[in-house]
Protein backbone atom coordinates (compact mmCIF):
# COMPACT_ATOMS: atom_id res chain seq x y z
CA UNK A 1 0.00 0.00 0.00
CA UNK A 2 1.45 3.24 -0.79
CA UNK A 3 0.17 7.23 -0.81
CA UNK A 4 0.27 8.37 -4.42
CA UNK A 5 -0.98 11.96 -5.93
CA UNK A 6 -3.91 12.03 -8.71
CA UNK A 7 -4.44 14.47 -11.56
CA UNK A 8 -7.97 13.07 -12.84
CA UNK A 9 -10.35 15.06 -15.19
CA UNK A 10 -13.42 14.12 -16.96
CA UNK A 11 -14.52 15.76 -19.97
CA UNK A 12 -17.65 15.58 -22.31
CA UNK A 13 -19.84 18.52 -24.16
CA UNK A 14 -21.84 19.11 -21.30
CA UNK A 15 -19.42 17.96 -18.11
CA UNK A 16 -15.81 18.90 -17.02
CA UNK A 17 -14.50 17.58 -13.93
CA UNK A 18 -11.35 17.45 -12.22
CA UNK A 19 -9.92 15.82 -8.61
CA UNK A 20 -6.17 16.88 -7.70
CA UNK A 21 -5.28 14.88 -4.56
CA UNK A 22 -3.87 12.28 -2.34
CA UNK A 23 -4.96 8.60 -2.66
CA UNK A 24 -4.05 5.25 -1.47
CA UNK A 25 -2.87 2.62 -4.27
CA UNK A 26 -2.76 -1.21 -2.93
CA UNK A 27 -2.46 -3.17 -6.01
CA UNK A 28 -3.27 -1.11 -8.63
CA UNK A 29 -6.39 -0.28 -6.63
CA UNK A 30 -7.15 3.78 -6.22
CA UNK A 31 -8.86 5.12 -3.61
CA UNK A 32 -9.78 8.53 -3.06
CA UNK A 33 -12.49 11.05 -1.66
CA UNK A 34 -13.78 13.33 -4.44
CA UNK A 35 -15.64 15.45 -3.13
CA UNK A 36 -16.98 13.61 0.12
CA UNK A 37 -17.53 10.45 -2.54
CA UNK A 38 -15.21 7.62 -1.96
CA UNK A 39 -13.64 6.97 -5.85
CA UNK A 40 -11.79 3.82 -6.64
CA UNK A 41 -10.41 2.75 -9.79
CA UNK A 42 -8.87 -0.83 -10.62
CA UNK A 43 -6.25 -0.68 -13.52
CA UNK A 44 -6.56 -3.99 -14.67
CA UNK A 45 -6.66 -5.91 -18.04
CA UNK A 46 -10.24 -4.24 -17.61
CA UNK A 47 -10.16 -1.02 -16.04
CA UNK A 48 -13.05 -0.58 -13.36
CA UNK A 49 -13.82 3.21 -12.13
CA UNK A 50 -17.18 2.77 -9.00
CA UNK A 51 -18.18 6.40 -7.86
CA UNK A 52 -21.72 5.96 -5.24
CA UNK A 53 -23.87 3.90 -7.33
CA UNK A 54 -22.15 3.78 -10.77
CA UNK A 55 -19.95 0.96 -11.63
CA UNK A 56 -18.04 1.57 -15.10
CA UNK A 57 -16.00 -1.21 -17.18
CA UNK A 58 -13.31 -0.32 -19.74
CA UNK A 59 -11.78 -2.48 -22.67
CA UNK A 60 -10.23 -0.95 -25.66
CA UNK A 61 -13.14 -1.68 -28.24
CA UNK A 62 -15.60 -3.48 -26.32
CA UNK A 63 -19.13 -2.18 -25.29
CA UNK A 64 -19.33 -3.47 -21.36
CA UNK A 65 -22.68 -2.90 -19.18
CA UNK A 66 -21.70 -1.41 -16.01
CA UNK A 67 -23.84 -0.82 -12.97
CA UNK A 68 -26.22 2.15 -12.20
CA UNK A 69 -28.33 1.40 -8.77
CA UNK A 70 -30.56 4.60 -8.14
CA UNK A 71 -33.69 4.65 -5.74
CA UNK A 72 -35.95 3.67 -8.26
CA UNK A 73 -34.17 0.61 -9.28
CA UNK A 74 -30.98 -0.68 -11.77
CA UNK A 75 -31.23 1.22 -14.53
CA UNK A 76 -28.74 -0.54 -17.67
CA UNK A 77 -25.78 1.38 -18.36
CA UNK A 78 -22.86 0.48 -20.85
CA UNK A 79 -19.50 2.20 -21.72
CA UNK A 80 -18.32 1.71 -25.05
CA UNK A 81 -14.77 2.06 -24.71
CA UNK A 82 -13.18 3.55 -28.43
CA UNK A 83 -9.64 3.91 -26.95
CA UNK A 84 -6.97 3.84 -24.00
CA UNK A 85 -4.06 4.95 -24.26
CA UNK A 86 -1.45 3.68 -21.55
CA UNK A 87 1.61 6.32 -20.78
CA UNK A 88 3.76 5.54 -17.81
CA UNK A 89 1.24 6.43 -14.59
CA UNK A 90 -1.33 8.13 -17.27
CA UNK A 91 -4.61 6.75 -18.94
CA UNK A 92 -6.35 8.46 -21.04
CA UNK A 93 -9.82 6.54 -22.15
CA UNK A 94 -12.20 7.56 -24.85
CA UNK A 95 -15.68 6.59 -24.21
CA UNK A 96 -19.16 6.58 -25.35
CA UNK A 97 -22.04 6.23 -22.43
CA UNK A 98 -25.33 4.60 -23.11
CA UNK A 99 -28.30 4.76 -20.30
CA UNK A 100 -31.14 2.11 -21.75
CA UNK A 101 -29.40 1.95 -25.08
CA UNK A 102 -29.27 5.83 -25.59
CA UNK A 103 -25.87 7.41 -26.16
CA UNK A 104 -25.75 10.26 -23.66
CA UNK A 105 -22.57 11.37 -24.23
CA UNK A 106 -18.72 10.67 -25.34
CA UNK A 107 -16.35 11.08 -22.37
CA UNK A 108 -12.67 11.55 -21.76
CA UNK A 109 -10.89 10.18 -18.64
CA UNK A 110 -7.69 11.13 -17.58
CA UNK A 111 -5.98 9.33 -14.75
CA UNK A 112 -2.40 10.69 -13.88
CA UNK A 113 -0.84 9.62 -11.17
CA UNK A 114 2.89 9.89 -9.33
CA UNK A 115 4.45 9.22 -5.86
CA UNK A 116 3.40 11.23 -3.08
CA UNK A 117 6.83 13.46 -1.54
Amino acid sequence: MSIVFLNTSLKSKNENHTFKGKAINKKNTFTYNDDVTITKVTLDDVIVVERKNIKLFFKEGKKIEGIYNTPFGHIKLETYTKEIKKEKNKIIIKYNLLLDNQHIDTFTYIFEYSIDS
